[in-house]
């Protein structure tokens, strides 16, 4: 299982509280959490399941329309998606996933197949949350 946390609007925490966020999220997976606080939000991951080395970023892409995207698990059809986007077939996982969102919003779940658990922050006020329909 993947899991993921955002925390909106950190400006001024101080580095303990992103510490914590990590930890919190250890709590429920194998290890702890990686963080990574930037422009106002801290955003963590967890690798997955025991024993599982799925395909992951912690620290998260840029997109090219400037949103910052965290994706933890993996894209069985990443190489297909990253043909039909334009990307290279050996992209990161975040990057094809943004794209995807950058290309087709809310659609991008309908055609990405995996596990896998996202944050995408965009220049808009607010934070997109996804998860696989299956299992993440």
């Amino acid at each position: 299982m993947s899991l993921i946390a955002c925390i909106e609007g950190a400006n001024g925490l101080p580095s303990s509280t992103a510490d914590r966020l990590g930890q919190s999220l250890g709590l429920f997976s194998a290890q702890k959490a990686a963080y990574h606080s930037e422009a106002g939000h801290c955003l963590a991951a967890t690798p997955g399941s025991p024993g599982q080395t799925p395909v992951r970023s912690w620290r998260p892409v840029q997109t090219a329309s400037g949103a910052a995207v965290l994706f933890a698990g993996w894209l069985d059809n990443a190489a297909e998606l990253a043909g039909v986007l334009g990307l290279p077939t050996e992209s990161d996982n975040a990057l094809i996933y943004g794209a995807a969102v950058d290309r087709w919003g809310d659609d991008a779940d309908r055609r990405a197949i995996g596990c896998y658990a996202t944050i995408v922050k965009g220049a808009a006020p607010g934070v997109r949350l996804a998860r696989s329909p299956w299992s993440a």
